[in-house]
């Protein structure tokens, strides 16, 4: 068999309404199992950035009354910052020399208090005074309602690299102009619009005022401890106890990520079964209803061996066919899905996508999975006699 004879006999067969809906049902399986790969995927990603960033790895206790009381703090194992609670959170300030649609952009600043955590993109980090570092995928909000960002808009490294703003002090009212000398990429949950500057810096123009008290100031009077992995924050949290502090974490991460990843893996095994069972049947009842059709080949001199062939040249096809079909309709929701996330939570390190290397795994196994159901059914046949099989 040649060739022109395979494109012939797969043309007449392939389109039938039976493989159409075959295709269909295969299609909505293998989208809904990419679908839940990707989620699962998404979560446990999602989880390690959040064990990652520095809030998730941070205790706050009351100031201690001594300078040795404080070097005590510092001296705790797996303890690599302590700090005022200023720094615990951002500023958020208005910048006019960002504009889109004649609105001035609202920029995120965040205290630089660990180095090693940022992972410099373009350009270099920050040496100097009045030198900051923005996302990688920087997008300043100029939405001043809702702080949303304008969709799939995103400074390119060079367009912002070397580009100045001013930002006015909270303390003094001077007005300071920093300098953008590099772009990071996030490893935690920074929103697009941040940029990270030294911590001297973020001291000049963010009150000391934490809150008012009717026309009285609150001053930040407590500390800030960073652990090195959230791994070791209880022991941490219990040697600060030990020292007479009660420390507490400012962010608590539960165990709701389990069962964000145990619901599309329990649908994941579920559909999976049914695709096999669906495998399983239409394969069967396919190969079962050529019966004649292949004791005819075998009749006019067709060997086993290229029947085979065939046969799995059409199942594979099919196959094909359905998978091009969920990977579209699996891009179009991820395409929905992460826009959702960018305007909603002002992310583009939470995106979800097919981790490939998994995805390529599961589509290798569905492939070897047809063809040994292809040559489990055809072997059966292949038992019988030509005049069996043109009498069935």
């Amino acid at each position: 068999m040649n060739l022109s004879d395979y494109f012939f006999i797969l043309k007449r067969k392939i389109i039938n309404k039976r493989n159409i809906i075959f295709i269909i049902i295969l299609s909505i399986l293998v989208t809904i199992i990419l679908l839940c790969i990707s989620i699962m995927y998404f979560v446990n990603s999602t989880y390690n950035m959040l064990i990652n960033d520095i809030d998730n790895r941070t205790l706050i206790i009351s100031k201690p009354a001594t300078e040795e009381e404080y070097q005590h703090i510092e001296d705790i194992k797996h303890v690599l910052l302590v700090t005022s609670n200023k720094y615990s959170d951002g500023l958020s300030v208005d910048v006019k020399e960002f504009k889109y649609d004649g609105k001035e952009g609202i920029v995120t600043l965040e205290p630089l208090l660990i180095p090693a955590d940022l992972e410099i993109k373009e350009g270099k980090s920050i040496t100097n005074e009045l030198e900051v570092v923005c996302h990688s995928h920087f997008n300043p909000f100029f939405n001043q309602f809702n702080y949303t960002p304008v969709n799939n808009f995103f400074y390119k490294d060079k367009e912002i690299i070397g580009k100045e703003f001013n930002v006015q002090s909270r303390n003094t009212k001077d007005v300071y102009s920093f300098k953008i000398v590099g772009t990071f990429i996030s490893h935690n949950l920074s929103t697009i619009d941040t940029c990270y500057m030294s911590i001297n810096d973020f001291d000049k123009i963010k009150s000391n005022i934490a809150a008012l008290s009717g026309d009285t100031p609150i001053y930040y009077n407590d500390l800030m401890v960073v652990v090195d992995d959230v791994t070791n924050l209880e022991t941490v949290k219990q040697e600060l106890t030990n020292l007479g502090y009660f420390p507490f974490s400012a962010y608590t991460l539960d165990d709701s990520y389990k069962y964000m990843v145990t619901i599309p893996l329990f649908i994941c095994l579920i559909i999976s079964i049914i695709t096999f069972n669906i495998l399983y049947n239409f394969l069967n009842k396919k190969i079962k209803y050529q019966v004649k059709s292949l004791g005819i080949l075998k009749c006019v001199g067709y060997k086993n061996k290229v029947i085979f062939k065939y046969e799995v040249l059409e199942n594979l096809i099919l196959l094909i066919i359905s998978i091009i079909i969920s990977f579209i309709i699996s891009f179009i929701s991820f395409l929905i899905m992460n826009n959702v996330f960018l305007l909603e939570y002002k992310q583009v390190t939470l995106s979800i996508h097919l981790p490939y290397i998994y995805v390529l795994f599961f589509l290798i196994g569905l492939i070897l999975l047809v063809i040994f159901l292809t040559y489990y059914f055809l072997k059966k046949i292949f038992n019988f006699s030509i005049q069996e099989l043109l009498n069935d």
